[in-house]
């Protein structure tokens, strides 16, 4: 069998039987249907800054891929976690309270 994620049912009829809905039903299906569009729509958002994020770095400033559909990707500053800055400790902020208040 073939994988079904590809194909998209439009229509089904059966000779003989007709269906309805109430209109309470109709709109729950529509906010239900607009509900998971918006959901998919984030989700392929979020695929799509992932896969930006793969791209190999520009050799200039910004460079359009041919993968990307035209979208510029900004390069990458990756700062090690070790190198980054962090907030004073406990006992640095106790020191410097101390200091201001021995000044004052």
């Amino acid at each position: 069998m073939a994988p079904e994620t590809p194909l998209v049912l439009l229509s089904c009829e059966f000779e003989g039987l007709k269906f309805s809905c109430s209109s309470d039903a109709g709109q729950a299906l529509r906010i239900h249907l607009e509900n998971e569009c918006r959901l998919y729509q984030l989700q392929a958002a979020i695929f799509r800054e992932a896969l930006l994020s793969l791209l190999p770095l520009s050799t200039g400033a910004e460079n359009k891929d041919s993968s990307s559909n035209g979208v510029t990707r900004k390069k990458a500053s990756h700062v090690p976690l070790m190198s980054r800055e962090t907030e004073p400790s406990y006992e640095e902020r106790r020191a410097k309270l101390e200091t201001a208040k021995l000044r004052a």
